[in-house]
């Protein structure tokens, strides 16, 4: 038996789900109900080991048969005097509150208890619940066996309340995550459960706890309104209103805290008894609609190590959004897409991660002859709700000769920005040599701020506008090569497309491999340098005379990657080069058969056999259309290889901007603005500039704003958000899992060719790369380009989110690992040790054991 605040980490499969929550409430500081558990072991103890294998027709007998006696009795009886009356008995099962499994309202629960033998009883009917016909089918359906619910009995002090209910810390209809739903009713809240009355209704910003809307049902002589189909107007008499706006106030306030402290959107059980609020349950929003959702919003290509993969902070998303709802509008006004004087939002932060306006987008696209609506969703990873292909813009003469203006203009946006482009890059490197050699110490508060303000608002909008460009050049030269792709192999050409687009000029991005590869030969006959790796001490490696050299060099050069490079508040290598240690050290206990440069050479076979395909089927009298096809391939394949050129000087510009940001964050953290210096990634740029810029700011307001950011970000901060949103999508929280222990084989995106089998290893965080051996099959979320040395490693990659063009498909593609991208719930679906085959020619990923 355990008390819940005695109640530890490791205690669930005793305790089950719903105590264990509970006690992590109360040790929070949360007003929980005092109570105590009758653990699983105990209550086996009590009905018999036997139960558990018996027909349903012997289990209740069974339990009656084995009564609660000697000390065991003792001591909930002890308990139940340190309670007091009244009590409820409520389940605690170990598989219940879970992702698409909650065993809502399965299981029996003993209200009013006010005698010793009532409690006991109740000990019995609650035990026995878990083996009704209801719960049996319910589990059953979830693919959950008896044996694993592991029940326990929880004993709480049962409040009587004047009001309770249920508040929902995100509106569960419309899909507003600002926006806290409170449903309340008069006495306990079984009646609200069971659908007998009708709640009074509360709106509240979530963030600001204003009251935006009030729905009550009682009538001016103080009658709560009942529903029923059998007396609709049946009514129970209030004295007063159900909750002030005191209570509503501190109620919404309690239920940010929890949703912080979860990380997710909750569905919080509470009860109000003399002007107290009780905090009786909370577990995930199961379910959540878009109905408030105008249009349709994707994360697609800012989640695969971009600025959608975590919560995003203020900062980062300031100085994107900047970039983003200017670079948008002006690339598709200048290819004649949307008209000069178009007014659309082209992004929005939903569940604090970005999505972008993929209806506007795909509403501008349709415009081209050959779009295929969904090319654009799988190059992308967007999930498809449709039939078939979608839009289609077929090539008519009709739709060539009104798309004539689009396409030329298109054909200049190629050439002219990759001559911008080339022409920022250019610009920022110049600036970085400077800004580099700068000490920024030494600078007065009006230059660190005249630089700053120069560093965000030019520098940093230029290269990446020009970056953003260019990766819609790519998306656009893509969506023209396939069709033509397509339509040659209607032909019976039989090409295959990853192939095609492999094997091009050395990445930015991997060449760090290269060079830690290298590294890695020339220690290992150092006996002394192997062994100081291997300890892993970072100022021993430093100090060493031969590590400390190459290590130094290859952060001089590469120290500006990062294992997130879009989060600022991550150090990069050059300031913890910890990642670029552990990754040497494991390069350096491979033998020579795993040189990454080996690959290329294989990808150049494959390319070469594909275009030897090409030109047998463009022979003859196809030669003109084999140019035509052969200058869309070169160029989606250029725009391939630029792009990712293009985003490690972005990159490089993100350290630059951290670098100086921590300087002015220093400052600011010195007069007292800040509580230390990286908090200020949790104010926008702009509300930095306005500080620095303010000769009295007001240091309370400051650090209010801070911790509403912060209090937005951590509430969702484990949340496995939507990729899309909008009317045609919902989100269901596990929707999948109830499939995941049957089906053997799981299907994405092919994104990089070839076949491999191997153990998984499923990652989800970077910090756990460690755990990788060689050979393992990578599973995770997604990548980022601070993980490209980890490559190496792996013969097979999949992750759940990504598309042909992501950085993890290209990288994949260099690598030569076969790699399924988009695999819905993977690092869920699949286990640790498993063997599995990555397809990455068809997207099949098979469990073999």
């Amino acid at each position: 038996m355990k008390w819940l605040k005695d109640i530890q980490e490791n205690d669930i499969s005793e305790v089950g789900k719903k105590a264990f929550e509970l006690a992590r409430l109360k040790r929070s500081g949360f007003p929980v109900p005092d109570a105590f558990v009758i653990t699983h072991s105990t209550c086996l103890k009590i009905f018999s080991n036997r139960i558990g294998d018996s027909n349903r027709a012997d289990v209740n007998r069974l339990i009656e048969e084995n009564a609660v006696t000697g000390n065991i009795v003792d001591r909930i009886l002890r308990g139940f005097q340190r309670l007091g009356p009244p009590i409820a008995v409520r389940s605690s099962a170990v598989k219940e509150d879970l992702e698409g499994a909650s065993f809502a309202g399965q299981f029996e629960t003993v209200l009013n208890i006010e005698e010793k033998n009532a409690l006991l009883q109740a000990v019995r009917t609650c035990f026995a619940s878990q083996f009704s016909e209801r719960v049996r089918e319910y589990a059953g359906r979830n693919k959950i066996s008896l044996s694993e619910l592991k029940l326990s009995v929880l004993v709480q002090k049962q409040v009587t309340p004047e009001a309770s209910g249920v508040l929902f810390t995100v509106n569960p209809v419309t899909g507003n995550d600002r926006e806290m739903v409170v449903e309340a009713v008069s006495g306990l809240g079984e009646s609200l459960v069971a659908g007998k009355v009708l709640p009074n209704r509360y709106l509240l910003d979530g963030f600001s706890g204003r009251i935006t809307h009030r729905e009550l049902h009682f009538d001016p002589a103080g009658s709560f309104i009942k529903s029923g189909a059998d007396n609709p107007t049946e009514r129970i008499q209030l004295s007063t209103p159900l909750l002030d706006d005191k209570i509503l106030h501190t109620l919404g306030k309690m239920a940010l805290k929890i949703q912080a402290l979860y990380g997710s959107p909750q569905d919080i059980e509470w009860a109000v008894s003399d002007s107290r609020i009780h905090i009786l349950q909370s577990r995930p929003i199961t379910t959540i609609n878009y109905q408030g959702v105008a249009g349709e919003w994707t994360t697609a290509d800012f989640r695969d190590g971009g600025v959608s993969s975590e919560a995003v902070t203020p900062f980062m998303w300031s100085l994107y959004e900047h970039v983003w709802e200017a670079a948008v509008p002006s690339y598709l006004k200048a290819i004649c897409l949307i008209s000069r004087n178009s007014n659309i939002q082209w992004s929005k932060v939903f569940f604090a991660r970005p999505y972008w306006n993929v209806g506007a987008i795909k509403e501008a696209l349709a415009r081209l002859p050959g779009y295929k609506e969904s090319n654009f969703d799988r190059d992308l990873g967007i999930e498809i709700t449709y039939e078939g292909d979608g839009v289609v813009i077929p090539f008519k003469i009709q739709n060539i000769l009104r798309a004539i203006p689009v396409i030329l203009a298109l054909e200049r946006m190629y050439f002219r920005q990759t001559l911008r482009t080339r022409k920022a890059v250019r610009k920022f490197e110049e600036y970085e040599r400077e800004l580099m050699a700068e000490d920024l110490s030494a600078l007065k508060n009006d230059e660190l701020t005249a630089l700053f303000v120069s560093l965000v608002h030019q520098h940093h909008f230029e290269l990446e506008t020009a970056y953003f460009k260019t990766v819609f050049n790519t998306s656009n030269a893509r969506l023209d090569f396939k069709a033509a792709f397509d339509s040659a192999n209607k032909k019976g050409a039989g090409l295959e497309y990853l192939p095609l687009i492999t094997a091009l000029m050395p990445l930015k991005t991997i060449i760090p491999l290269y060079e830690l590869w290298k590294t890695s030969r020339r220690i290992r006959t150092d006996l002394n340098a192997m062994e100081v790796l291997a300890a892993g001490n970072t100022e021993a490696v430093l100090a060493h005379p031969i590590l400390g050299k190459e290590l130094k060099n290859f952060l001089r050069i590469y120290g500006h990657h990062s294992t997130r490079e879009l989060d600022l508040r991550v150090a990069r290598w050059r300031e913890d080069p910890g990642f670029v240690i552990e990754t040497l050290r494991s390069y350096s206990m491979l033998d020579d058969d795993n040189n990454p440069q080996r690959q290329a050479k294989s990808n150049n076979e494959l390319y070469k056999k594909e275009m030897e395909k090409v030109r047998r089927f463009y022979s003859g009298h196809r030669i003109l259309k084999r140019a035509l096809f052969m200058r869309r391939l070169d160029r989606v394949r250029f725009l391939t290889w630029y792009k990712e050129e293009v985003r490690d000087q972005s990159t490089r510009m993100y350290g630059l901007i951290r670098k100086v940001s921590l300087e002015v964050g220093r400052r600011l953290t010195q007069k007292g603005f800040l509580s230390q210096p990286d908090h200020i990634f949790y104010l926008t740029y702009q509300e930095v500039i306005a500080i620095l810029r303010d000769e009295r700011p007001d240091p309370k307001a400051i650090r209010q704003r801070i911790e509403a950011n912060q209090n937005y970000m951590f509430s969702f901060r484990n949340f496995k958000n939507p990729n899309e949103v909008g009317q045609r999508w919902q989100y269901q929280h596990g929707k999948l899992e109830k499939q995941a222990d049957v089906k053997k084989v799981f299907r994405g995106i092919p994104c990089a060719q070839g076949k491999a089998a191997g153990r998984v290893r499923v990652i989800q965080d970077i910090n756990q790369s460690g755990r990788l051996q060689p050979g393992d099959i990578l599973v995770t979320r997604f990548t980022d380009p601070g993980w490209t040395p980890l490559f190496s490693l792996l013969s097979g990659v999949i992750t759940e989110t990504g598309g042909i063009l992501s950085h993890a498909a290209v990288i994949a593609r260099e690598y030569g690992v076969p790699a399924v991208l988009a695999v819905q719930n993977a690092t869920r679906k699949l286990k640790d040790n498993q063997k599995v085959i990555v397809n990455g020619n068809n997207g099949e990923v098979q469990i073999l054991c």
